[in-house]
């Protein structure tokens, strides 16, 4: 189910105070025979028929959920019993009941159903009766006692037979296969509904309006399957428009998920303005999206896949929802593959999910939690739903394709009708798929938060092989993920770039072993977006000058001179950096929150500004920590060209106030930077005093900017000599910021003399690396 507004994703069940009522008893079948008539009194009336199924000797009562209805009497296998109804609780006397024994109940009660203040229950709307299945404030969530008496609980599941008396203008439209039609003398007609796969009570639906139907079939793996939607007349037409794409989906989730499990295939159109709800064979889809347009398939096909994942296999429990949302939500991507195969669509939907999951999942559900262990108040949120979804994507890659969608049609099939909690599911898959899933488990659905990946340095020793140190952090995560497998893009100073798929490692830190056929530059953590790690990236082509903003990555990029085009490649790492190597008095304190990455291949581009944006507005933004108490002139810029190199201050100036801005850079440097608070005007005014040029970074591996503070520099000139004393370069500087491309020079030590005519006016030493 999808609620709009904050687009969650809603689908309910929920265990009852500790056991399962359903642990005691089983209902094996309801026969709901109810009028719905009474419009103008928004009432229904009628009776429901239990078949109890005793689990359990010497019960004393039947337990079961009724929500504020009046009940008028209670048959026992046809016989008057005495029963306790308060609240929402309903207790039906019974004696000497033995295992395996059935006993047919009979509650007669009318009344006017409830609905959730915020989703789900049961509505009259103008012409409309219908149910939506869950609620999404009420406890239990499951929503059947808000028009029959059950047990509103998900592992309890049941056939059913609906008969529904409704005016002779309206149609019942329920779930299953439609069996007969009664015309009644005083002018009524009975809809006889047949379910016969069982399902829980959130499950169970009916709809009365003034129904037309669009009939359609469709080729299935089991057979030829009827597909009936149901709509009033105003929407009846847009129908064919607005479900274009339906049999081809159909088609592919068969192949994806196994074969589709159910009677036939249904869809109701309802004046829900909230999302729609994924009931069994008849799903309650919103008027407003049988539109004749496209715009809202990827509802239908999100309600579509619970035919699989939650409808056929229910999670266990309402906080392991992402088994049933998460993956339902994922299939919404699935979709994307499947109709445009460029992939352009599913790519920029990925990323965009990802971003929402690290940026707003937390701010939405009101803290980070593990998969499987949602409270009440977010069943329903963006952490099931989101998360879910990206963790299931994660899931897949780490599987592949072939163990991923070859595993969940045989998980479905030997688990038909059942349930199943998170660490079931994996356990089920492992032994489906023959790879043990349980470290992933752990990782990624058993614990709050994300991980983050990186290479920490990549060290040549010999016959073109390296080795790639790779570092391990956490996101609001406790523990570190072992037999990770991730990919990893490795790239030259021309641009070349190889990938190494599914790289293996567990733990904080490890080593890797590679043979490459190049000297690589940096690397490239999960380049094609196959995680849902801690990390908001972006891959730039800047082939003009101009601003390209990274706004979800809080940087700016301003390219004012470029030779070529660039590939530029932006990462927000949403962990701590690592801290000083040396201990710098100018530095009080830096991030423990994040920092960026930014690299270029290959380095085209001849000046510009960096803009890294803070924000420090309260306490749930990520700077707040580091900033607040301090003023702007507190405010530093810290810069490295990697782990291997120590944290320098960066010359920067600062568009904002304490509470939020940016601070810009002018030195255009591949490598990472990080947000600190310290003594900046002391530590460049006695950088300033002490030297007449300032170096930028040192050390430097392509370019090497050098700031002048002179006058009149057309009499000044620069050059470059080695540790023998070998002049390497000499030039004369063309502005106060000078850049120089270094990339030919070889590794090693080597002196800056800044030189007025012929006297030496300063030295400096500064390092030449290959990273």
């Amino acid at each position: 189910m999808k609620k709009f507004i904050s687009l969650f994703i809603c689908f309910s069940f929920l265990l009852l105070w500790g056991q399962n009522r359903s642990d005691s008893i089983h209902i094996a079948h309801y026969s709901l025979n109810l009028d719905i008539i009474n419009f103008s009194e928004q009432e229904i009336s009628g009776n429901a028929e239990l078949s109890v199924v005793y689990k359990m000797n010497g019960l004393e009562n039947i337990h079961l959920d009724l929500g504020g209805f009046t009940i008028d009497s209670i048959l026992l296998d046809q016989h008057s019993v005495n029963y306790e109804y308060v609240g929402e609780d309903l207790y039906i006397a019974v004696q000497n009941t033995q295992i395996s024994d059935t006993q047919t109940v009979k509650i007669y009660y009318h009344g006017t159903p409830p609905r959730d203040p915020n989703f789900g229950g049961f509505y009259f709307s103008g012409n409309f009766a219908y149910n939506i299945g869950v609620g999404m404030t009420v406890d239990p969530q499951c929503y059947g006692r808000a028009w029959y008496p059950c047990i509103d609980e998900f592992t309890d599941k049941s056939t059913y037979s609906f008969h529904i008396r409704t005016s002779a203008d309206k149609m019942a439209v329920c779930g299953g296969e439609l069996v007969q039609t009664d015309s009644l003398a005083d002018n009524t007609i009975r809809w006889n509904w047949e379910l016969t796969s069982p399902i829980p009570t959130y499950l169970a639906s009916v709809a009365v309006s003034n129904y037309a139907t669009y009939s359609d079939t469709v080729h299935c793996i089991n057979g030829v399957i009827p597909i009936h939607i149901y709509a009033d007349e105003t929407h009846i037409n847009n129908v064919p428009s607005s479900f274009q794409n339906f049999k081809t989906i159909i088609r592919h989730f068969e192949q994806k998920f196994g074969a589709y499990p159910w009677q036939r295939i249904g869809y109701v159109g309802v004046p829900f303005s909230s999302g729609a709800m994924e009931h069994a064979t008849n799903i309650a889809y919103p008027n407003f999206a049988i539109n004749g347009y496209i715009s809202y398939e990827s509802l239908a096909f999100h309600e579509f896949s619970h035919s699989w994942f939650g409808n056929y296999l229910t999670c266990a429990s309402a906080n392991t929802m992402w088994i049933n949302e998460g993956f339902a939500s994922y299939s919404e991507l699935i979709a994307d593959e499947i109709l445009d195969p460029t992939l352009t669509t599913f790519n920029l939907n990925l990323l965009n999910l990802h971003r929402n999951v690290l940026l707003q999942t937390h701010k939405d559900d009101g803290d980070y939690f593990a998969l499987d262990n949602v409270p009440h108040s977010a069943t329903y949120g963006s952490t099931s739903y989101d998360k879910g979804s990206l963790v299931a994507h994660t899931l897949r890659n780490y599987m592949g394709d072939s163990l991923f969608f070859g595993s969940l049609p045989i998980l479905f099939s030997q688990n038909a009708f059942g349930n199943v909690n998170s660490e079931e599911f994996f356990q089920k898959m492992s032994q489906i798929s023959g790879m043990d899933l349980t470290d992933f488990y752990l990782g990624w659905v058993n614990q709050p938060g994300f991980v983050h990946f990186s290479v920490d340095s990549i060290i040549p020793i010999g016959n073109q092989q390296y080795h790639v140190y790779m570092r391990q952090r956490l996101h609001h995560a406790t523990n570190f993920i072992n037999s990770n497998r991730v990919d990893i893009a490795f790239i030259s100073d021309s641009g070349e770039m190889i990938t190494l798929e599914h790289l293996q490692f567990s733990g904080e830190t490890a080593c890797l072993t590679v043979t490459l056929p190049f000297a690589p530059n940096f690397a490239i953590v999960d380049p094609n977006r196959k995680l849902g790690d801690a990390i908001i990236d972006y891959d730039l082509l800047l082939e003009n000058s101009g601003a390209v903003n990274c706004s979800e990555a809080n940087f700016r990029i301003n390219a004012s001179s470029i030779d070529a085009p660039t590939h530029v490649r932006v990462e927000h790492n949403l962990v701590a950096p690592d801290g000083l190597r040396s201990e710098n008095p100018d530095i009080f304190a830096i991030s423990p929150n994040h920092y960026w990455r930014i690299e270029f291949y290959p380095n085209n581009i001849q000046s510009g500004e960096m803009h890294f944006k803070y924000v420090a507005i309260s306490s749930q933004f990520n700077d707040y920590q580091l900033l607040n108490g301090y003023s702007t002139e507190n405010y530093l810029l810290l810069y490295r060209r990697n782990p291997s190199s120590d944290w320098q201050i960066m010359p920067r100036t600062i568009i904002g106030n304490t509470s939020s801005g940016t601070m810009v850079a002018q030195y255009f440097l591949p490598g990472e930077y990080t947000l600190a608070v310290g003594n900046y005007t002391l530590s460049i005014e006695e950088n300033n005093k002490n030297h007449k040029m300032n170096l930028y970074p040192n050390p430097a591996n392509h370019t090497l900017y050098i700031d002048i503070n002179v006058d009149n520099l057309e009499d000044y000139s620069l050059e470059i000599i080695d540790t023998a004393g070998k002049s390497c370069k000499s030039f004369i500087p063309d502005s106060q910021l000078t850049q120089l491309n270094v990339s030919q020079l070889s590794a090693g030590n080597y002196n800056l003399i800044l030189k007025k005519g012929k006297k030496l006016i300063e030295t400096q030493k500064w390092i030449k690396m290959n990273y």
